[in-house]
């Protein structure tokens, strides 16, 4: 029987070889290493290669009726499948983006993809934009219930000093007696456009330096036999990795992008893998060690699931998740102190106070200088009445998964973007414009094309003071993906510079869902599910945002002056609606738990309409 003496003898022996101190912790770490290695030969595991499967960005865990049908049901059967052939030794990665947008995310924020990516068997994950959208810390919850490790290593959070959501700077694994080292890589692009992380609390580490420095350490230290980088980057810094890092990393796994591609990036021939979307796609590849230690990516095939019959198990997840989706419908998820108009013939033709919300808080959650909406974005064509909104009610509002985007318009291109946005009027059309920024005047009795009236365009700053509009200025304005492709008449959207797209932006549910979130840590609830930084947000936002107020009295009225019955301690403001383009606030320190703050929009006469014709 082959004893330990052998490593041990030829370890010892490496080391009076160099000139390099003995550092225990590292020659523990290779004594056990050759251990491991030397089993698993005897035994007869084929450490010579491992297989692996990756996919990324995830959404929907219910499949469609029509192909690409997806779906987690068919995406695990077909995990299992190709675990069943390659063996149970085997390694599943994930790209990042899974925690949202969907609808069911909406209601869940997220939760329903813990038991499905459990279920897929994921051995790491690296974080994504998405899985941020509510929050830090139901980021950590949800991580923390995975069986898995999630990964996030070149960005730390200022506040704790640590990883940001506490993800994992690398994980080792070992596989067929081989150690398979891992570190999770994003792009600053998308850290910036977090609507729920700072960017001052934010530090963020090139993603070039960090993977050199890190592949350097385990392999170095660590004694990994391969280092694989799983990233939630666009494909042009995912290929800049693999030039410039090609050397020292062996396979980039790539999600964010949603489009399938598999292929090699000279001069290194690193493969980048982009495994396509939403349970539809995976890769599966073979990593083979040669003679001289250096490791080949071989055999990669595509997974498309449609074929593959549901798995019954994770069908009844779905279904479950499914009814908790109806559930959860009926809860409350905030308080509104006046009725928000959202009827067609209302927000299709003039401005509303719904609108006045909604596009306020996609100006506020993308640091945008303008928000445009079409109308026919807001669905439930009803009068929300005054008080407690349940989350069938913003399901009603907004039920799409409508993805957001800033771009670059000069004054006179938001000019052209408002003729088209009133070009239908008195017809219902989705076009007419929402607005947050700016108030201007139509005239219904001109033609289409030339009916805002010249000099009425002013532009609302973020202290909410009325200037002059700039025709020569550039704005960054908010707006809807699908209109940043032309859509709805708005043909100058097309020719903007796309400052944050639709995948780096946040999701118009998920802004509206964490506002209501946002006023509920103002509330003072417990366990709410935000970090402290959002409550520091919060606070400066509730100053001088938007209007958040506190819950009426029985014997206040729409539209009376509201005041605060002043406690002990207390500093209280009050708040008049007004028509005129402000934004009132009140709030009350230090007794906020005693307080319940909900939304006041108001109608400020951000637009008016000269010789209104009448609507049916």
């Amino acid at each position: 029987m082959r004893s330990v003496g052998s490593p041990l003898l030829a370890l010892i022996t490496k080391k009076l070889l160099t000139d390099q101190p003995l550092d225990p912790e590292g020659f523990l770490i290779d004594l056990l290493t050759a251990e491991r290695r030397r089993k698993a030969r005897e035994v007869g595991e084929v450490a010579g290669e491992i297989q692996v499967l990756h996919f990324n960005d995830v959404y929907n865990i219910e499949g469609q009726a029509r192909s690409p049908k997806g779906g987690a049901a068919r995406f695990v059967s077909a995990v299992d499948s190709w675990k069943e052939s390659v063996g149970s030794d085997s390694l599943v990665l994930f790209s990042g983006d899974a925690f949202n947008p969907s609808l069911m995310s909406t209601v869940t924020k997220g939760r329903q993809m813990v038991p499905i990516l459990n279920r897929a068997k994921v051995d790491v994950a690296c974080m994504g934009n998405h899985d941020f959208d509510f929050g830090i810390e139901n980021l950590e919850k949800l991580a923390r219930q995975c069986n898995f490790p999630w990964m996030i290593s070149n960005v730390k959070f200022k506040p704790t000093g640590r990883n940001l959501a506490e993800g994992e700077t690398f994980v080792i694994k070992e596989c067929k007696g081989r150690r398979i080292g891992f570190i999770g890589i994003v792009e600053y692009e998308w850290m910036a456009t977090l609507a729920t992380v700072e960017e001052k609390d934010i530090e963020y580490e090139d993603f070039v330096s960090c993977t050199r420095r890190l592949s350097s350490l385990l392999r170095d230290t660590h004694h990994v036999d391969a280092v694989i980088a799983l990233t939630h980057m666009r494909v042009p810094n995912d290929e800049k990795l693999a030039r410039e890092c090609g050397d020292c990393v062996d396979l980039i796994c790539g999600g964010h992008d949603h489009h399938y591609d598999c292929k090699p990036i000279e001069p290194h021939g690193c493969y980048v893998l982009k495994s396509g979307t939403d349970f539809r796609d995976a890769t599966t590849l073979t990593m083979k060690w040669g003679q001289d230690g250096k490791v080949k990516v071989e055999n990669l095939g595509r997974i498309v699931v449609d074929a593959q019959e549901e798995n019954e198990e994770v069908q009844g997840i779905v279904r479950q998740f499914t009814k908790v989706l109806g559930a959860e419908m009926e809860k409350d998820v905030g308080y509104t102190n006046v009725a928000l108009d959202g009827r067609f013939q209302m927000v299709r033709t003039s401005e509303t106070n719904l609108g006045n919300f909604v596009t306020d808080v996609m100006r506020r959650g993308t640091s945008a200088d303008i928000a445009v909406l079409n109308s026919g974005t807001l669905r439930s064509d009803s009068i929300m009445p005054a008080g407690d909104l349940k989350m069938k009610d913003l399901v009603s509002i907004l039920p799409m998964v409508d993805e957001l985007c800033v771009i670059e318009m000069t004054g006179s291109q938001v000019l052209q973007a408002l003729e088209n946005g009133v070009s239908q009027y008195p017809r219902l059309e989705g076009r007419f414009p929402q607005i947050s920024g700016l108030s201007f005047t139509f005239d219904a009795a001109s033609p289409s094309g030339s009916r805002v009236v010249p000099d009425s365009v002013s532009f609302i700053t973020a202290a909410h003071e009325s200037v002059p509009f700039d025709l020569e200025r550039s704005y960054r304005v908010a707006t809807k993906a699908y209109l940043a492709k032309g859509k709805d008449g708005y043909d100058v959207f097309k020719d903007c510079k796309v400052l944050v797209d639709g995948e780096e932006a946040p999701v118009l549910p998920a802004l509206v869902r964490n506002t209501f979130t946002e006023l509920s840590v103002l509330n003072g609830f417990k366990n709410s599910g935000v970090h402290k930084s959002v409550m520091k947000s919060a606070n400066t936002w509730r100053r001088k945002t938007f209007h958040a107020t506190p819950k009426k009295t029985e014997t206040e009225g729409e539209g009376e002056e509201q005041i605060n019955k002043k406690e002990e301690g207390e500093k209280v403001e009050a708040v008049t609606p007004s028509k005129e383009p402000t934004t009132p606030v009140a709030f009350s320190t230090p007794k906020v738990e005693l307080m319940s703050y909900g939304i006041n929009p108001v109608i400020e006469g951000r637009i008016k309409c000269l010789n209104p014709a009448e609507i049916n």
